[in-house]
């Protein structure tokens, strides 16, 4: 289906968050390489700013329009309506052919939603994830099904989404599995680490400048935690648990590059102060993490993204959440369920730090959501369904 003016495909990409910004790069780098089909434009609402901005640098995507709608303070249906109404500008703007996705932000809830009232096709990256809790994680679990009953294509990074989708009534012949686009980026970052000895020294000078021990060789497990579900009591009882664990192993570090939520900060700050072997850091950009994750022993956090990445790295992850959309990394063995709960979140990591033939088992590399190669699977789609 190629646009009649220019005989190019016109594909508008919406993203805004730190995770959709990592998610999204692979598509836009394999999008530029295709340039002779694609007429890439992209859309950043910058729902996670103060996240972003270097990120999408350093990953070189160029930005077509900035919609910088972020306010202090906003309640989750003032962002949607912003967000409703400047993107639809833009479609009437590039008017496209396809408009892509990703996950389940409100970003990608209102590209979908605006794509379905002007009548555009859309294409729906990481489709098919579920928790099958409105609550939890919230409002994503809305809004990843919200867009998978209105998406033209699904792009599934398991077979377990793609059984989801179907479920739920999705037509078979419009859902493919093509891995996780994280792990595309993650793989990439890492080469260039590895090979680029400028990028190389940077990362690793920054590094030595934010963690005051030798991350290279010490044993060190790494934290983050931001979901909005946890914020409260859960955060509390995971800041008590992290301390205990500090306190009874205190050969080893422990680093928290903290998030900017300020509700966050408060919490984690006050908990942990009197730590030596605690440190908290402020936000690392995606590739000083990326590094970081690769030298660390090994993981415990409430993220979603950290499930599809550290399998890949032979990292086990202890997940500070009640509930998991990302179920398989738990299947397999290499993703552990802890909840906010003190007792069982310190159980299990005193076992992954005491237990030798346990941290085996959950460091194998064996990673269900794919194995760098899904941002062509998806271009390679595109280019068969709209030529």
């Amino acid at each position: 289906m190629k646009n009649k003016l220019d005989n190019k495909i016109k594909v508008l990409l919406v993203f805004g968050t730190r995770p959709e910004v990592i998610k999204m790069a692979p598509i836009f780098w394999e999008l530029k390489k295709n340039s002779e089909v694609f007429k890439t434009t992209t859309c950043v609402t910058s729902q996670h700013k103060s996240l972003i901005s270097k990120l999408i640098n350093s990953l070189r995507i160029k930005v077509d329009f900035d919609l910088r709608i972020m306010k202090k303070n906003q309640k989750l249906s003032d962002l949607t309506s912003a967000l409703l109404k400047n993107i639809n500008i833009v479609i009437e703007e590039t008017k496209p052919d396809i408009i892509l996705v990703q996950g389940d932000t409100i970003s990608a809830f209102a590209g979908a939603l605006c794509a379905f009232y002007n009548n555009i096709k859309i294409c729906h990256i990481e489709a098919g994830l579920r928790s099958f809790d409105m609550k939890a994680p919230f409002p994503e679990e809305f809004c990843r099904k919200s867009i998978s009953s209105i998406s033209y294509l699904n792009f599934s990074p398991t077979n377990l989404n793609k059984t989801n989708l179907i479920n739920e009534g999705i037509l078979k012949k419009n859902i493919y599995v093509t891995g996780n686009t994280v792990i595309d980026c993650l793989f990439e970052v890492l080469d260039l680490y590895k090979r680029n000895k400028h990028i190389n020294n940077t990362i690793n000078r920054t590094l030595d400048n934010k963690i005051s021990f030798n991350w290279r060789s010490d044993k060190f497990i790494l934290i983050t935690g931001h979901r909005r579900e946890n914020i409260g009591t859960a955060f509390e009882n995971i800041m008590l648990a992290l301390s205990s664990i500090a306190k009874t192993n205190n050969k080893i570090k422990f680093v928290y590059p903290i998030h900017p939520n300020p509700l966050v900060r408060t919490t984690f700050e006050k908990l942990t102060k009197r730590l030596n072997n605690f440190f908290i850091i402020e936000p690392l950009d995606y590739f000083e993490f990326s590094v970081l994750m690769s030298k660390c022993f090994f993981l415990m956090t409430d993220s979603g993204g950290i499930q599809e990445e550290a399998p890949s790295l032979g990292k086990p992850v202890l997940l500070m959440r009640e509930k998991t959309e990302r179920i398989e990394g738990v299947y397999e063995g290499v993703v552990k369920l802890v909840g906010s709960n003190i007792k069982t979140i310190a159980k299990e990591a005193n076992l992954l730090i005491s237990n030798t033939n346990e941290y085996k088992k959950m460091s194998k590399i064996n990673n269900p959501y794919g194995n760098g190669m899904a941002a062509k699977k998806i271009i390679k789609v595109l280019k068969d369904r709209f030529l």
